[in-house]
């Protein structure tokens, strides 16, 4: 009976080492999991306040917090060039919020020219928000973890 205690014991050893491995792997998937799902829900707001400014053809402070909520919410997720491309739609939303039609309207001349190409270079890079933002996004989406063999991690 001496003679498989050695044998009894390292089998459990070993046993015990495999579910710590796949309880590592598993608590590493769920982390991916939760970034991914971070990341989606900073893109879908943007995307609602994109949205909501080109099907009213207006921006509105709802549209304006939604974006500085995903702004806020990416700082940490994303690299710069997600963060500086929000920044850009909020500087957008933020112009034809303040830059109503009254307010070009009161305008003259080159003022006045120079209000409306602003406002429709504005409304034009916000209404791209669906061809551009994916791109930009899209490497910080990928779940490449999902690709691994379980048995072979290296």
């Amino acid at each position: 009976m001496s003679d498989l205690q050695p044998w009894t014991v390292a089998v459990i050893a070993g046993l015990g080492l495999l579910i710590a491995y796949f309880q590592w792997r598993t608590a590493h998937q769920r982390i991916v999991l939760d970034l991914f799902d971070r990341r989606l829900r900073v893109f879908e707001t943007a995307a609602e306040a994109c949205g909501s400014i080109i099907s009213s053809g207006k921006a509105s402070m709802e549209a304006l917090r939604k974006l500085h909520q995903a702004k806020s919410n990416a700082r940490f997720l994303f690299r710069d060039d997600v963060n500086s491309y929000l920044k850009d739609r909020i500087a957008d939303c933020a112009f034809l919020l303040s830059h109503d039609d009254e307010v070009i309207n009161s305008r003259e001349g080159d003022a006045r020219d120079k209000l409306i190409d602003r406002k429709y270079s504005a409304l034009t890079k916000i209404s791209e928000y669906q061809n551009e933002a994916p791109p930009i996004f899209a490497p910080y989406m990928r779940l490449h973890q999902k690709m691994q063999n379980p048995w072979l991690p290296w």
